[in-house]
């Protein structure tokens, strides 16, 4: 095989959530080859008691890299953990998109497989832990963490002070005893289990997760390949088990919004309602950034205002002189930002990273938004009309063309429907006063993602959310400076559902 991956993939607006194998081969017969690996590897890998030390090896790795996220530049963990609260009435989809929650994970079964511990231990520890927090009282966080850093400790005692400190910039500093008191309970629960335990939930996990009643193959070749390898398809069809598990055996949460409700409540208000102002705290910058979101048109709609509206989203869209993206990149005020319109998940936002100045970066998009109207350049529709379509496959290798168009249609995006689409937005380029119409429209279609009062109304009806982020002090300013609600605080453990 020339490429192979496994990777998670899924899409919020139709519920799809998969665990994906992808591989390139040259042939009918390495991809016999290819079909040969997945299946031994869905099905027989050795996770067993006698390679405990190798899975702990295995999720000691994962631990030391999911404490990298804001690590090497790249603001995206900006992006996920935005979409992730966004989408927190999902919890499958919560679940593969949450950094936090993954990471969480990751620690909570490191200590799953921990050398086994006796009961009797494992109370020794939480007795420990309660004199330990019993001491610390009425200290500030920064004394707290003094305090910890001084103890003379040794064994599961010195991992469980070690872990409290790994956690503590991941709470509000008023939660922090209450907080330890959480990961202490969490890990005495984790360790009364012990390694056998987990092997066998992971075992069984894996026999539920690889189910041929739930499979999707989709393959790109040349059709007269495909008489070749429907035997070895059929074949590996047929080694996979079933469990029959189905939507209706899963436990479904939709709409509790539990994230949102422990952050209203922890600010004192009631629950929250759209638009949303969110400052999530991250303490480990000096800057910040923002993400704001909201509901937007689809490929269904092709009625002439929705049109309208669509294009008239894109005016500010890409990197040309005139955009958002352009002029705040000259002002200094973001490393990165943008206003993105996508069709396909039927989302509206603009995004900026590694800004010094939150409110400043705020006030200049607001005024940019209010002079689009103004534009004056003819050539400024073809600029429009081509950001309305997504970027172009061709470039792309032949493979991945396949596998974004298999996913297009898993989600429903067939090409019929982006197709009418497309053709529709055409029809509209002969009308001669259409730019006009687009400016005139162009703010009232990107209203949803501008945090200004006068707003309210269709930020409501569009699910907004204003999601800031940035240390305190940049969110304190932000709320000092701006005309918006004050910020409802969030922390990484927020995003540790149960």
């Amino acid at each position: 095989m020339s490429d192979f991956s496994i990777a998670y993939d899924s899409n919020a607006l139709s519920g799809r959530a998969d665990l994906q194998f992808r591989g390139s081969t040259a042939s009918p017969r390495e991809l016999e080859t290819a079909l040969n690996l997945i299946g031994d590897m869905s099905r027989s890998g050795d996770i067993s008691l006698p390679n405990v030390n190798r899975l702990r090896d295995l999720v000691n790795q994962q631990v030391a890299e999911d404490d990298n996220y804001d690590k090497g530049g790249d603001p995206a963990w900006y992006w996920h953990v935005a979409d992730a609260f966004r989408h927190q009435d999902d919890p499958l989809y919560l679940a593969l998109n949450s950094h936090f929650m993954q990471a969480h994970w990751d620690n909570r079964l490191k200590w799953v497989l921990h050398e086994h511990a006796s009961r009797q231990v494992i109370e020794d520890l939480g007795h420990f832990a309660h004199r330990v927090l019993s001491s610390l009282k009425g200290l500030s966080a920064t004394e707290i963490s003094g305090r910890l850093s001084g103890l003379e400790t040794s064994g599961l005692e010195k991992e469980l002070i070690q872990y409290w400190q790994q956690n503590s910039s991941f709470f509000p500093d008023k939660e922090l005893l209450s907080a330890f008191e959480r990961l202490t309970t969490e890990v005495q629960h984790d360790l009364a289990g012990g390694p056998e335990h987990a092997i066998r939930e992971i075992n069984e996990l894996r026999q539920i997760v690889v189910d041929r009643l739930g499979l999707r193959i989709d393959i790109t070749m040349n059709p007269e390949l495909l008489g070749n390898i429907q035997p070895s398809l059929a074949k590996f069809v047929e080694s996979l088990g079933t469990q029959n598990i189905g939507k209706e055996d899963l436990p479904n949460r939709a709409g509790e919004n539990a994230i949102t409700r422990l952050a209203v409540q922890r600010a004192g208000r009631a629950e929250g309602d759209f638009p949303l102002y969110i400052g999530f705290e991250d303490s480990r910058s000096t800057t910040g950034g923002v993400v704001f979101s909201a509901h937007s048109h689809g490929y269904t709609q092709v009625d002439r205002e929705s049109l309208i509206k669509a294009l008239s989203s894109t005016v500010a869209s890409g990197t040309g002189p005139h955009t958002f993206h352009m002029k705040v990149f000259e002002s200094g005020l973001a490393y990165s930002s943008g206003m993105v319109s996508e069709p396909q998940i039927e989302l509206l936002s603009y995004y900026a990273d590694k800004v010094p100045d939150l409110a400043s970066l705020v006030s200049l998009i607001d005024s940019l938004a209010d002079a689009i109207p103004t534009i004056e350049d003819p050539a400024l529709i073809d600029y429009i009309l081509q950001k309305a379509f997504p970027f172009p496959r061709s470039m792309s290798p032949f493979a991945e063309r396949g596998k974004k168009l298999a996913e297009d249609i898993y989600d429903g995006n067939e090409p019929a429907k982006v197709r009418r689409f497309s053709e529709a937005v055409l029809m509209l380029k002969h009308e001669p006063d259409l730019l006009p119409q687009i400016l005139r429209s162009g703010l009232p279609s990107i209203a949803p993602v501008l945090p200004e009062p006068q707003f309210k109304s269709v930020q409501r009806e569009e699910r907004s959310i204003f999601f800031f982020i940035g240390p305190e002090s940049l969110l304190a300013d932000a709320e000092k400076r701006l005309s918006v609600p004050k910020l409802v605080r969030l922390y990484p453990s927020d995003f540790w559902a149960e």
